[in-house]
């Protein structure tokens, strides 16, 4: 399934932070979460901005494709994105490529890898950063309408100002209930 869509949108903090998860499903056949405007896996940061205090204007552009073939479900996508505060003037233009697999184990249990690499460059300090994400994980069918999760991901950031460079690992564990 070819996908693409373009949006200018204005944002607050808070409907940023809540806009995501408007759209998590859980698909029928796998018991995986999906986004669901697009069928495909869904992506817990499907907009690369952060968090500031002030209202923005964002630009930006999906195009992704997704296939099941079997017991294995492949994802790839691109953004490409531009966000400006409405109040300084301040742009951060986002380039990002992205992959997910997800493959059936068996009928409650399944294995999802992602990753991705964006390019963010911040126009008020000359500042670019290089972001590497990779995480894998298992979801189980604990019941019809619960499915537990367990995800370990690394996160690198490297940027061309020493002080934003990071390092991150995490382990998510969670329990997920349908209604």
């Amino acid at each position: 399934i070819l996908t693409a869509s373009y949006a200018e949108t204005l944002e607050t903090p808070q409907e940023r932070l809540v806009g995501n998860l408007a759209f998590i499903g859980i698909d029928e056949e796998t018991g995986q979460f999906v986004d669901t405007r697009t069928g495909g896996s869904f992506n817990p940061v499907p907009n690369p901005f952060g968090l500031d205090g002030e209202t923005t204007r964002v630009k930006q552009f999906n195009a992704g494709l997704n296939s099941v073939l079997g017991r294995n479900t492949f994802g790839i996508g691109a953004i490409v994105a531009n966000e400006k505060v409405e109040v300084t003037g301040e742009e951060e233009d986002v380039i990002q490529i992205n992959a997910a697999y997800i493959r059936q184990l068996s009928q409650r249990l399944a294995l999802n890898i992602a990753g991705f690499y964006e390019n963010t460059q911040f126009d008020e300090d000359d500042r670019e950063d290089d972001d590497y994400f990779i995480g894998g994980g298992l979801s189980y069918a604990l019941l019809t309408n619960l499915t537990g999760t367990v995800f370990y991901s690394f996160r690198l950031r490297e940027s061309n100002e020493a002080e934003e460079d990071f390092t991150e690992n995490a382990i998510t564990v969670g329990l997920v209930a349908t209604f």
